[in-house]
C-alpha cells in the first residue's frame, strides 16, 4: 500500500531556480513547507556549482528538467518533531548552520542492510522530483531546502566558511571516501594520471610558470 506524505505550509514563500530545459532557467515560487517528523527545513546560505550541474545544464545528463543544486550549507529554519540532534549527536536548534547529505540512506533496502549506505536503492528518491511536487524544495539552488528522514546532516563549526562547508557533502566527502576505500595513508607513493587531453599538452613556457 502506498502512503502519501502530507506537508503543511508556513505561510512563507520561497523561490527555486528551475531548469525547464537544458540551458534555460526560470524561477518558481512555492510556499515553504513545515517539516514532518524527523525532517528539517533550512534557509540556504550558499550552494556551490558541482560538475554534475554543468553536465545537466549542458544536456549531457539523464536529468533534463527540474531543480538544480545539491552542495549546500544553510541555517536551520524549522525542526520537525523528534529532531533534537544532528547525526553526530550534537544538539541542534533553529539558527544553527548545517550541511546535509544530498542523498537518502533509507536503511531498509538490501544495500543499506548490508552496510553499503552509499548504494542505497532509494538514494535519489527526492532529488529527482520536480518542484511542483511537495515539499517542493528538493534541490538547493533555492531559498530553502527540505531535509528528509534518512538524510544525514551535521552542524558546521563556526570556523568553517560557507563556501567550504557547502562542498562537504560531495566534493570533499566523495574524494575522502575514495581515499579511505583505497587505504591511502600519509607517505604512501601514488601515481596520479591526468586525462589524456591534459597529459598530451606541451609544458608551459618559462614565462607562464609561477616563480618559486
Amino acid at each position: 500500500m502506498k502512503h502519501e506524505l502530507i506537508y503543511g505550509g508556513t505561510d512563507m514563500k520561497g523561490k527555486i531556480a528551475v531548469m525547464n530545459k537544458p540551458g534555460s532557467l526560470e524561477y518558481q515560487e512555492y510556499e515553504v513547507p513545515s517539516p514532518g517528523p524527523g525532517s528539517v527545513v533550512v534557509k540556504v546560505l550558499c550552494s556551490n556549482v558541482c560538475g554534475s550541474e554543468l553536465h545537466i545544464w549542458s544536456g549531457h545528463h539523464p536529468k533534463k528538467s527540474g531543480g538544480l543544486g545539491h552542495e549546500t550549507v544553510g541555517l536551520v529554519h524549522q525542526l520537525g518533531e523528534g529532531v533534537t540532534t544532528d547525526n553526530a549527536g550534537q544538539a541542534i536548534k533553529v539558527g544553527d548552520r548545517i550541511a546535509a547529505a544530498y542523498f537518502i540512506t533509507c536503511q531498509r533496502c538490501p544495500s543499506c542492510q548490508a552496510g553499503k549506505l552509499n548504494l542505497c536503492e532509494n538514494v535519489f528518491s527526492f532529488w529527482a522530483k520536480q518542484p511542483e511536487e511537495a515539499p517542493h524544495f528538493h534541490t538547493t539552488f533555492s531559498t530553502h531546502y527540505y531535509i528528509h528522514p534518512g538524510q544525514f546532516f551535521y552542524k558546521v563549526p563556526d570556523n568553517v566558511p560557507d563556501k567550504l562547508a557547502a562542498g562537504a557533502n560531495c566534493a570533499l566527502s566523495q574524494v575522502y571516501y575514495a581515499i579511505e576505500q583505497a587505504g591511502v595513508t600519509i607517505q604512501d607513493t601514488l601515481v596520479i594520471q591526468a586525462p589524456v587531453a591534459w597529459a598530451s599538452m606541451p609544458p608551459p613556457s618559462p614565462r607562464a610558470r609561477a616563480s618559486p
